[in-house]
């Protein structure tokens, strides 16, 4: 083992990195608020078909509850889209390119007009999708790390290598 494992990338984000990072973090919600409709649509269904007056058709208020389980995905999905756009519309952070060294002590980014230092510590997810890996500090902020900035895929590996030694929190990684 080398004394200091050290990966430097140069990160250019696009608004679709942004989308996907936030949609990637928060798809469960979205299945969780599916799910729920798609409950209460059957259990409004089953209370109607065994009333007192069972009727054949969907009531309003079933039709209203599985209408809004059908539309709710595709909202959420253009709600976030909209707001990830903004994100990134509004952020300098993400409209200029960053540079990130990562270390055994932590990461090192750098912008246009900052530099800044972080302890594994501050670390408390680490989600990996194809595209992205995705770093979130116990904060509503989150560090997203197109794979396509990566030199190659040994620098992603040792990334991943730092990431399962030094990161306590949640840690998803494809490989």
């Amino acid at each position: 083992m080398s004394s200091e494992r050290r990966v430097e990338i140069a990160v250019t984000l696009t608004a679709d990195d942004v989308f996907r990072a936030s949609t990637a973090l928060n798809w469960r919600n979205l299945v969780r608020v599916i799910m729920l409709f798609w409950l209460s649509a059957m259990l409004l269904l089953f209370w109607n078909r065994n009333a007192a007056n069972p009727t054949r058709s969907l009531g309003p208020t079933t039709a209203a509850v599985a209408t809004l389980a059908v539309l709710i995905a595709p909202i959420y999905i253009w709600l976030a889209y909209s707001r990830s756009r903004r994100a990134f519309r509004d952020s300098r952070v993400y409209r200029n390119p960053l540079s990130y060294t990562f270390t055994e002590k932590g990461m090192i980014v750098s912008g246009p007009t900052f530099h800044a230092e972080s302890d594994w510590s501050n670390v408390a997810r680490v989600q990996e999708t194809r595209a992205l890996l995705i770093l979130c500090p116990p904060t509503s902020a989150m560090t997203i790390l197109p794979k396509r900035c990566f030199p190659d895929t040994s620098a992603l590996d040792m990334v991943r290598e730092l990431i399962r030694a030094h990161v306590t929190g949640r840690v998803k990684l494809l490989s």
